[in-house]
Parts: C-alpha cells; sequence; structure tokens
C-alpha cells in the first residue's frame, strides 16, 4: 500500500492576505484587520492543516527570498546584545534576550491534554484496586486532612 500525497484546498483570498500579513510580522490581530475577519475566524484558521501548510510555505517562500533565517536572526541578536553589554546598557540586553526567547519558543504555552471519565464504575474499580498505601497517598496529596472531632447539631 502506497501513501497518497496530501492535496492542500487553495485559500481563499481573504486567507492568502492573512497569510500575507502574518509572513510580514504582523500579530494575529493586525493580520485579522488586514484579511477583514475576526481575529476568532483566523483562529480557527490557524488551526486548519491546509491553512497551516499554505501558511509554511509562504513563510519559507519569504524567507528564501530576502535569505534571512531563525538562526541568523539568532545570531545578530546575539551580536546585539553584545554590543549592548561592551555599552553597558543592560536594559537593552534584556530586550534582545527576550527576543531570542521567544524567537526559540521558549515562552511558548505548553499543551497538556487532560482526559477525564465520567464512568464511575471505572472510578470504583480504580479505587477498589489501590492498596491503603495508595489510598492514603491520593487523599493527602489531594487535600489537607484537619484531624479533630465533630458532632452533628440538629436544629
Amino acid at each position: 500500500m502506497t501513501d497518497l500525497p496530501i492535496i492542500f484546498k487553495e485559500p481563499s483570498p481573504a486567507q492568502r492576505a492573512a497569510m500575507e500579513a502574518l509572513a510580514l510580522g504582523m500579530n494575529q490581530k493586525q493580520a485579522a484587520a488586514r484579511a477583514d475577519v475576526t481575529p476568532t475566524t483566523l483562529g480557527k484558521w490557524l488551526k486548519n492543516q491546509s491553512f497551516q501548510h499554505h501558511l509554511n510555505t509562504l513563510r519559507q517562500d519569504t524567507s528564501d527570498m530576502i535569505s534571512v533565517t531563525k538562526p541568523k536572526i539568532v545570531q545578530m541578536f546575539m551580536e546585539a546584545i553584545e554590543d549592548a553589554k561592551l555599552m553597558s546598557d543592560p536594559s537593552t540586553q534584556i530586550k534582545g534576550l527576550r527576543e531570542v526567547g521567544l524567537m526559540l519558543g521558549f515562552y511558548a504555552p505548553e499543551e497538556r491534554k487532560i482526559t477525564y471519565s465520567n464512568d464511575e464504575k471505572a472510578v470504583r474499580q480504580k479505587l477498589s484496586e489501590m492498596s491503603e498505601k495508595e489510598l492514603l497517598e491520593l487523599a493527602g496529596r489531594e487535600s489537607n486532612v484537619i484531624e479533630g472531632d465533630f458532632r452533628r447539631v440538629d436544629g
């Protein structure tokens, strides 16, 4: 069985305008305005595989056209930071390092996938299979236990 190539849908004029704006370095809000769509619409497009493919291709073409690569930009930032260091300008150094961190994705949010099960039987089964020690660890980890006496007051 051979793998068939993926054929991506051609972007609409509005999508193309948004891609061009993003490829030029505009933020999502600016790109949405340029494409005459809402930022929410652009956010949906950015999750679309076809849109991502065309955007990455356009970014690569733009990068190739001006012969700038991420490593070159990082190198230029590092040189500017070194110049700021020689001029004893720590605020410029910090700004430069922040930009390098952004480019390298150090501030990108971490994506975590959490799944919840509403299956009470499965939860009961899992709890019944746990040892007393595991149950105590689970209880201690999720809540603070307060020692004491209690009594019910009716009335």
